[in-house]
């Protein structure tokens, strides 16, 4: 089917939709910005309002003291201090915001003051703003001080700030040029006073008001963690913004929240008075707001969004139905001219509509010649009216019918023909159309009876060729068994007389030890006679193993095991050999709890012979590894590898054979063929596998699995179909 591609009102709708939806995002996203500015400005603005009623309400007291200072200067009689005092505190009662009034000379030692405590200490003179000069009577504000007032405080400095937990005052100084001699009058700002009154507009979660000198010195905040006496933010006040009256600015705090600043500078006194509103607080509300209105056109985007893929989807619909019919309309043309098999449509009449190109060749007749005509033209004359009346019959029960006809062609001659008729309904299901499909079949009748005539000739051939092997089979077999069947027999009639010669060889051997007069070389034939007898009971042995398992009657006594045991038991048989040849055995384990099902002493057989097969052709003082653990799920694997001449490839696939020798093999001159060999029906009878390979660096290992689970009669017995019988 061709790629369906989107039509016009499908494009258009998801124009309009994105366009709508990108409308309304931005301007909602525009919307809340420009609110979230104008609330950043409202509450600048507000902030601005607070700093100029914070500024007003810090001047007015010190307004007060100023003016405190011209009643004082005209009753002041340094003569009597008790005087001076009663006067200080009756001036300090009307004075909240000032915990002491005390009187200095011009040194600083104070002689008069509302707390007698404080009489004799010394004021700070130097660090006061603005500067002192002669002509100068002006409020001047001191450093802060650590402390409830002059007598227990002392003044702190920028290096040396006071603790902010601690109490503190800010000394307000003003010289008062009396008849006698100059006299300074000092008031202890009760900075606590102002922190209250400013709190109770502004609370910490809202902001701060921070109280500075036109030098950068923190006089007080209502922040509890500010050290009174410390650097301000130079950016504020020594950048000459202070130069303004007042101002705005935004920025990080100095704790790094983001705050809304104004500040407004005191027209009187070296002041600034500085208004923090966390911007976060401050925008909470607009910030809950735009989460409501994106709320609100998320739900409302998602909800058209979903009304427009409904309508998407329907127009998607119709389009792909409208290109589906297109297409099939099309691939039907296509399909029709191009077909291989005659194609004749009638109406319901059985009048002939249309044929194709196919139809045409097949039959000699033309469009012109079928076309308003019935399908009866085409009839040989060899059905009878059973036939039709028949195919008629299924066509109306099935609407399809399938069956040989034979049919004339315009040239008269008959024509066998496979032919189909599908009756196509309309929507009310009446039938409306009949569709005949045409395959000449003729040739593929002709083909079809010689191949049936070399078939039952071949069927002939292979009968015949059928019950020449099977005869083959049944002598192999036998054969088979009387080999292995002999070979026990002869295994057991040797055994015996070798028994007896091994004993006699023994015996001889034993008696010429005792006789010590030139009965060397008795011994040695003797031992000769021993060793050949000895090799010729192990040849027979193997041959009688290997006729009982190719027999089937070797029982083996399957039960599970550990591995371990077993490799440190045959390793320590071979030990003498290793130990003779200076060779080095490494056991490997990758799994030391790993265990099978298997034959004790069989197994055992196994690996001493393949652990004997690596010390005799590895070299000597060369190192030999035995490896075992788990392969696979529900196999364990024994593999012994050695730096040997190794395996010749064209021996690999034959090793496992009887009597068969590798190229290193025959070179030692030892081994009879059988070893591997019964390695091999050992480890297939108990459900296993064993095979050889050289490895990358030189030698070759051998390598054998076992069951880990119990294996049932059916792994045993598929494994045991592997093995190859030989005659």
């Amino acid at each position: 089917m061709p790629a369906l591609h989107k039509s016009k009102p499908s494009r258009v709708l998801v124009a309009l939709w994105l366009l709508f939806s990108l409308g309304t995002l931005v301007t909602t996203v525009t919307t809340m910005w420009r609110l979230k500015f104008e609330v950043i400005a409202h509450q600048l603005n507000q902030a601005s309002v607070q700093a100029q009623a914070f500024d007003d309400a810090l001047v007015q007291p010190l307004t007060l003291i100023d003016l405190s200072g011209h009643d004082i200067d005209d009753d002041l009689d340094r003569d009597n201090p008790e005087r001076l005092a009663t006067k200080l505190a009756q001036v300090l009662q009307h004075a909240p915001f000032v915990r002491s009034l005390s009187l200095a000379t011009p040194d600083g030692r104070i002689f008069a003051s509302s707390n007698a405590a404080n009489i004799d200490h010394m004021l700070d003179l130097q660090s006061p703003q603005p500067e002192a000069s002669a002509a100068s009577d002006g409020l001047r504000i001191g450093m802060p001080w650590q402390g409830r007032d002059f007598a227990e405080g002392r003044p702190t400095s920028p290096e040396q700030p006071a603790a902010a937990d601690q109490s503190g005052f800010v000394p307000v100084l003003r010289k008062l040029p009396t008849r006698r001699a100059p006299v300074i009058l000092a008031a202890a700002l009760n900075p606590d006073y102002f922190i209250n009154l400013y709190a109770r507009q502004i609370s910490p979660v809202q902001g701060r008001v921070d109280v500075v000198r036109l030098d950068n010195v923190l006089l007080f905040s209502t922040r509890d963690d500010f050290a009174p006496g410390s650097r301000y933010d130079a950016t504020l006040v020594a950048s000459g913004e202070h130069a303004q009256e007042s101002g705005t600015r935004t920025g990080d705090g100095k704790d790094g929240v983001p705050v809304l600043t104004a500040y407004r500078v005191s027209r009187n006194f070296p002041l600034v008075t500085v208004v923090h509103i966390n911007q976060n607080f401050a925008l909470a509300k607009w910030l809950a707001e735009t989460r409501t209105v994106a709320s609100v056109v998320t739900v409302g985007l998602t909800l058209l969004s979903v009304l427009a893929a409904i309508l998407l989807r329907r127009l998607r619909r119709s389009e792909r139905i409208e290109a589906d019919t297109e297409a099939q309309t099309r691939l039907a043309a296509q399909v029709f001219e191009s077909a291989g098999e005659g194609i004749l449509i009638t109406d319901a009449r059985s009048v002939v509509l249309r044929i194709n190109s196919a139809f045409a060749n097949m039959s000699g007749f033309s469009t012109q010649d079928l076309v308003g005509k019935k399908t009866s033209v085409l009839s040989s004359g060899r059905h009878d009216e059973a036939f039709y009346a028949a195919m008629w019959k299924c066509i109306k029960a099935q609407g399809i019918w399938r069956g040989e006809i034979v049919n004339r062609r315009k040239d008269g001659k008959l024509q066998t023909e496979w032919l189909t008729i599908s009756a196509v309904r309309d929507e009310l299901g009446r039938v409306s159309h009949y569709v005949g499909i045409y395959a000449d079949i003729s040739e593929r009748r002709r083909v079809e009876e010689e191949l049936r005539e070399h078939r039952d000739h071949l069927r002939e051939l292979v009968d015949a060729r059928t019950a020449e092997l099977l005869t083959a089979k049944d002598t192999a077999e036998a054969a088979n068994r009387a080999k292995s069947e002999f070979l026990s027999n002869m295994s057991h009639e040797l055994r015996t007389p070798m028994h007896a010669i091994l004993a006699f060889a023994q015996l001889g051997s034993h008696k010429s030890s005792l006789d010590t007069s030139g009965a060397g070389k008795l011994r040695t034939y003797f031992a000769n006679i021993e060793q050949a007898g000895r090799r010729l009971m192990g040849l027979l042995d193997d041959l009688l193993d290997l006729s009982k398992l190719e027999a089937g009657r070797m029982q083996l006594d399957i039960k599970f095991h550990p591995l371990r045991p077993l490799v440190q038991e045959v390793s320590a048989e071979l030990a003498m050999l290793i130990d003779e040849r200076k060779q080095t055995l490494t056991l490997t384990a990758e799994d030391d709890a790993a265990g099978a099902y298997f034959d004790r002493a069989r197994t055992a057989q196994v690996l001493r012979n393949l652990l004997g097969n690596a010390c005799k052709f590895a070299p000597k003082a060369s190192s030999i590894e035995i490896r075992y653990g788990q392969i696979e799920a529900g196999m364990v694997y024994v593999s012994i590898k050695d730096v040997g001449p190794g395996i010749a490839p064209e021996d690999i696939e034959r090793i496992f054979e009887k009597f068969e020798q590798g190229t290193a093999t025959k070179a030692f001159g030892k081994g009879s063929g059988l070893g591997l060999a019964i390695c091999r029906e050992i480890v297939l009878g108990q459900g296993g596998q064993i095979w050889a390979g050289n490895n990358p660096e030189g030698g070759a290992h051998f390598t054998f699995t076992l069951h880990a689970n119990n294996p049932s009669q059916a792994q045993l017995s598929a494994t045991n179909e592997s093995r190859q019988p030989t005659a």
